[in-house]
Protein backbone atom coordinates (compact mmCIF):
# COMPACT_ATOMS: atom_id res chain seq x y z
CA UNK A 1 0.00 0.00 0.00
CA UNK A 2 2.61 2.57 0.61
CA UNK A 3 4.70 1.73 -2.66
CA UNK A 4 1.22 2.61 -4.54
CA UNK A 5 0.60 5.36 -2.49
CA UNK A 6 4.56 6.57 -3.30
CA UNK A 7 3.79 5.47 -6.84
CA UNK A 8 0.25 7.82 -6.84
CA UNK A 9 2.05 10.47 -5.58
CA UNK A 10 5.47 10.27 -7.59
CA UNK A 11 4.83 9.82 -10.92
CA UNK A 12 2.10 13.07 -10.93
CA UNK A 13 4.70 15.14 -9.17
CA UNK A 14 7.36 13.91 -11.97
CA UNK A 15 4.69 15.08 -15.05
CA UNK A 16 4.14 18.00 -13.35
CA UNK A 17 7.52 19.15 -13.12
CA UNK A 18 8.35 17.82 -16.51
CA UNK A 19 5.44 19.78 -18.22
CA UNK A 20 6.59 22.96 -16.38
CA UNK A 21 9.86 22.52 -17.44
CA UNK A 22 9.70 21.03 -20.53
CA UNK A 23 11.21 23.97 -22.80
CA UNK A 24 14.07 24.21 -21.17
CA UNK A 25 15.16 20.93 -21.19
CA UNK A 26 13.83 19.96 -24.68
CA UNK A 27 16.81 23.40 -25.31
CA UNK A 28 19.01 21.72 -23.13
CA UNK A 29 18.68 18.47 -24.76
CA UNK A 30 19.16 20.02 -28.43
CA UNK A 31 22.54 21.26 -27.16
CA UNK A 32 23.51 17.78 -27.42
CA UNK A 33 22.99 17.31 -30.65
CA UNK A 34 25.58 19.02 -32.86
CA UNK A 35 24.91 21.48 -34.70
CA UNK A 36 24.12 20.47 -38.15
CA UNK A 37 21.70 18.18 -36.82
CA UNK A 38 19.29 20.12 -34.66
CA UNK A 39 17.49 21.81 -37.56
CA UNK A 40 16.10 18.27 -38.77
CA UNK A 41 16.01 16.59 -35.01
CA UNK A 42 13.62 19.28 -34.33
CA UNK A 43 11.64 18.83 -37.40
CA UNK A 44 11.32 15.06 -36.36
CA UNK A 45 10.70 16.07 -32.95
CA UNK A 46 7.89 18.08 -33.80
CA UNK A 47 6.26 15.72 -36.23
CA UNK A 48 6.40 12.77 -33.47
CA UNK A 49 4.81 15.04 -30.89
CA UNK A 50 2.07 15.60 -33.54
CA UNK A 51 1.33 12.28 -34.15
CA UNK A 52 1.66 11.37 -30.86
CA UNK A 53 -0.88 14.40 -30.40
CA UNK A 54 -3.56 13.00 -32.82
CA UNK A 55 -2.70 9.01 -31.29
CA UNK A 56 -4.33 10.78 -28.03
CA UNK A 57 -6.85 12.14 -29.86
CA UNK A 58 -7.89 8.98 -31.09
CA UNK A 59 -7.42 7.16 -28.33
CA UNK A 60 -9.86 9.68 -26.60
CA UNK A 61 -12.31 8.96 -29.49
CA UNK A 62 -12.35 5.27 -29.04
CA UNK A 63 -12.22 4.97 -25.24
CA UNK A 64 -15.38 7.51 -25.28
CA UNK A 65 -17.86 5.54 -28.10
CA UNK A 66 -16.78 2.38 -26.15
CA UNK A 67 -18.22 4.34 -23.14
CA UNK A 68 -21.10 5.55 -24.87
CA UNK A 69 -22.37 2.09 -26.27
CA UNK A 70 -21.56 0.68 -22.94
CA UNK A 71 -24.00 3.38 -21.12
CA UNK A 72 -26.46 3.33 -23.93
CA UNK A 73 -26.64 -0.84 -22.87
CA UNK A 74 -26.84 -0.62 -19.23
CA UNK A 75 -29.54 2.32 -19.23
CA UNK A 76 -31.57 -0.59 -21.43
CA UNK A 77 -30.76 -2.99 -18.74
CA UNK A 78 -32.02 -0.55 -15.92
CA UNK A 79 -35.04 0.30 -17.67
CA UNK A 80 -36.00 -3.31 -18.64
CA UNK A 81 -34.14 -5.16 -15.44
CA UNK A 82 -34.04 -2.31 -13.04
CA UNK A 83 -30.09 -2.50 -12.95
CA UNK A 84 -27.94 0.10 -10.83
CA UNK A 85 -25.52 2.46 -12.20
CA UNK A 86 -25.55 2.63 -15.37
CA UNK A 87 -23.87 6.19 -15.72
CA UNK A 88 -20.84 5.39 -13.45
CA UNK A 89 -20.66 1.88 -15.12
CA UNK A 90 -20.23 3.82 -18.42
CA UNK A 91 -17.91 6.45 -16.97
CA UNK A 92 -15.85 3.85 -15.34
CA UNK A 93 -15.97 1.92 -19.08
CA UNK A 94 -14.69 5.00 -21.00
CA UNK A 95 -11.68 5.61 -18.50
CA UNK A 96 -10.71 1.79 -18.50
CA UNK A 97 -11.09 0.71 -21.86
CA UNK A 98 -7.85 2.33 -22.81
CA UNK A 99 -6.05 -0.45 -20.52
CA UNK A 100 -6.03 -3.30 -22.81
CA UNK A 101 -7.89 -7.10 -21.41
CA UNK A 102 -7.42 -5.53 -17.73
CA UNK A 103 -9.89 -2.54 -18.54
CA UNK A 104 -12.34 -4.49 -20.50
CA UNK A 105 -12.07 -7.46 -17.76
CA UNK A 106 -12.89 -5.08 -15.02
CA UNK A 107 -15.86 -3.56 -16.51
CA UNK A 108 -17.15 -6.51 -17.76
CA UNK A 109 -16.52 -7.93 -13.97
CA UNK A 110 -18.63 -4.38 -12.52
CA UNK A 111 -21.20 -5.67 -15.24
CA UNK A 112 -21.83 -8.33 -14.31
CA UNK A 113 -21.78 -7.60 -10.51
CA UNK A 114 -24.04 -4.69 -10.52
CA UNK A 115 -26.19 -6.62 -13.02
CA UNK A 116 -26.43 -9.43 -10.26
CA UNK A 117 -26.67 -7.72 -7.13
CA UNK A 118 -28.90 -4.85 -8.31
CA UNK A 119 -31.46 -5.93 -10.88
CA UNK A 120 -34.74 -7.90 -10.68
CA UNK A 121 -33.43 -10.96 -13.02
CA UNK A 122 -29.74 -11.23 -11.68
CA UNK A 123 -28.58 -14.25 -13.78
CA UNK A 124 -30.16 -12.68 -17.19
CA UNK A 125 -28.92 -8.88 -16.36
CA UNK A 126 -25.57 -10.38 -15.84
CA UNK A 127 -25.38 -12.33 -18.92
CA UNK A 128 -26.19 -9.40 -20.57
CA UNK A 129 -24.37 -7.18 -19.29
CA UNK A 130 -21.28 -9.17 -19.89
CA UNK A 131 -22.18 -10.10 -23.32
CA UNK A 132 -22.51 -6.40 -24.19
CA UNK A 133 -19.33 -5.12 -22.69
CA UNK A 134 -17.59 -8.03 -24.85
CA UNK A 135 -19.63 -7.81 -28.60
CA UNK A 136 -18.59 -4.02 -28.11
CA UNK A 137 -15.43 -4.46 -27.46
CA UNK A 138 -14.98 -6.79 -30.46
CA UNK A 139 -16.28 -4.54 -32.53
CA UNK A 140 -14.30 -1.40 -31.68
CA UNK A 141 -11.08 -3.24 -31.41
CA UNK A 142 -11.69 -5.04 -35.11
CA UNK A 143 -14.09 -2.68 -36.65
CA UNK A 144 -13.38 1.30 -35.05
CA UNK A 145 -10.31 1.01 -33.70
CA UNK A 146 -7.51 0.30 -35.90
CA UNK A 147 -9.71 2.94 -38.66
CA UNK A 148 -9.81 6.35 -35.82
CA UNK A 149 -5.89 5.35 -35.03
CA UNK A 150 -5.02 4.68 -38.29
CA UNK A 151 -6.08 7.89 -39.59
CA UNK A 152 -5.25 9.41 -36.84
CA UNK A 153 -1.57 8.51 -37.13
CA UNK A 154 -0.88 7.71 -40.61
CA UNK A 155 -0.83 4.14 -40.78
CA UNK A 156 -2.71 1.48 -42.14
CA UNK A 157 -5.69 -0.50 -40.01
CA UNK A 158 -3.82 -3.60 -40.57
CA UNK A 159 -0.57 -1.80 -39.13
CA UNK A 160 -2.26 -1.29 -36.16
CA UNK A 161 -3.30 -4.35 -35.47
CA UNK A 162 -0.28 -6.07 -36.39
CA UNK A 163 1.42 -3.57 -33.62
CA UNK A 164 -0.90 -4.59 -31.01
CA UNK A 165 -0.26 -8.01 -31.03
CA UNK A 166 3.56 -7.58 -31.46
CA UNK A 167 3.22 -4.87 -28.63
CA UNK A 168 1.66 -7.66 -26.58
CA UNK A 169 4.12 -10.20 -27.25
CA UNK A 170 6.94 -8.24 -26.71
CA UNK A 171 6.07 -5.80 -23.29
CA UNK A 172 2.38 -7.41 -22.32
CA UNK A 173 -0.16 -4.40 -21.46
CA UNK A 174 2.10 -1.82 -21.62
CA UNK A 175 3.52 -3.14 -24.68
CA UNK A 176 0.10 -2.96 -26.10
CA UNK A 177 -0.35 0.39 -24.73
CA UNK A 178 2.90 1.69 -26.21
CA UNK A 179 3.12 -0.04 -29.85
CA UNK A 180 0.94 2.38 -31.79
CA UNK A 181 3.19 5.51 -31.03
CA UNK A 182 6.28 3.62 -31.57
CA UNK A 183 5.48 2.58 -34.77
CA UNK A 184 4.16 5.83 -35.75
CA UNK A 185 7.79 7.63 -34.70
CA UNK A 186 9.35 4.88 -36.55
CA UNK A 187 6.94 5.89 -39.63
CA UNK A 188 8.05 9.68 -38.65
Amino acid sequence: LGSMLIYFIVVPLIAAYLMLEMNPLRARVLMLVPPMYRRDVTEIGSSINEMLGRYVRGQMIVCSIFGVLCTVAFYGLSIKYGMSYPLVLGLAAAFLYIVPYLGMATIATAAALAGYFTSSEPITCALIAVGCCVVFNLVIDYGISPRVLGQGVGLHPLMIIFALLSGSQLGGVAGMILAVPFFAALRV
